[in-house]
């Protein structure tokens, strides 16, 4: 199976754990997620994130790395449930670009036994979150 949905940000919360230098640092970041299509539902992921370069007049241009686990919950097909997707990624040129895994073992309810991979691409114009999986 395979869902493709959009995402919006609903909560961006932001806080830097080391300023490396002037140009890097390591932050954390607690967001929230709306998503919509395929599957609808919502995401809650707390990134740590590794800024190489930080443009603090525009974050469009910053780049960074970032790993999160995204705890997702909603519904597919009439199937509803929670799972959990190891998310690893960068940012660069105001794009976020990601890997996703199913963790095993993770799913509640209808997704109790999904496995899966999937990604998504972000701009802040246009979101869309894919998996491919099984139930």
């Amino acid at each position: 199976m395979k869902f493709k949905s959009k995402f919006n940000i609903a909560k961006w919360e932001e806080s830097t754990i080391e300023q490396l230098t002037l140009d890097s640092k390591v932050s954390n970041a607690v967001v929230e997620y709306d998503l919509e299509g395929d599957f609808t539902g919502k995401a809650k992921v707390n990134y740590q994130m590794f800024y190489d370069h930080v443009d603090s007049e525009n974050h469009l241009k910053s780049n960074a790395q970032y790993i999160g686990l995204l705890v997702v919950e909603g519904e597919f097909q009439n199937k509803k449930g929670t799972f959990v997707l190891r998310d690893e990624g960068t940012f660069e040129n105001g794009i976020a670009r990601s890997s996703l895994k199913v963790i095993p073992g993770s799913g509640t309810d209808d997704f109790t036994k999904i496995v899966g991979k999937g990604g998504y691409e972000a701009s802040h114009t246009d979101s869309t979150f894919e998996l491919d999986f099984t139930l």
